[in-house]
């Protein structure tokens, strides 16, 4: 999306500057949910040997969750030059909305996904165990 409005504000336009920076904003994130999701999938199927039917809280989850958190910034009017790109300013409240909206749930994320075992921890069998002899050998 970036490419192809383009990458300076001043070449773009403040509204196609804000377009791309809620554009960028929503799917950077959604694309982060979505790791979570499939994690937890695979968690789910693996570890619990549940599977996960509900596409649509999946889908809700990503997608609507991203939706919200990307239009918190407009309340400050916080979309706009972020450097050689269109995102949220830098410069405050812009500073304070990008940890809220996009590197704090980016480390919870990672958080979460670290917490959850890893699935071949369970999905691969235990090494054959050598049976030893009940009596001594001569």
């Amino acid at each position: 999306m970036t490419y192809f409005l383009g990458h300076r504000a001043e070449l773009v336009g403040e509204g196609l500057c804000t377009l791309q920076g809620m554009t960028q904003q929503f799917f950077e994130l959604a694309s982060v949910l979505w790791t979570v999701v499939i994690g937890l999938t695979l968690w789910s199927s693996v570890v619990r040997q549940v599977k996960m039917e509900n596409r649509a809280a999946m889908h809700g989850f990503a997608w609507g969750t991203s939706f919200i958190i990307m239009l918190l910034p407009l309340s400050t009017d916080s979309y706009g030059p972020a450097g050689s790109w269109c995102w949220i300013k830098d410069k405050m409240p812009g500073t304070v909305w990008r940890y809220i909206v996009f590197y704090v749930p980016l480390w919870l994320a990672f958080a979460w996904v670290c917490y959850l075992p890893p699935p071949s921890h369970y999905a691969t069998p235990p090494p054959p165990t050598i049976a030893q002899p009940s009596h001594p050998t001569p």
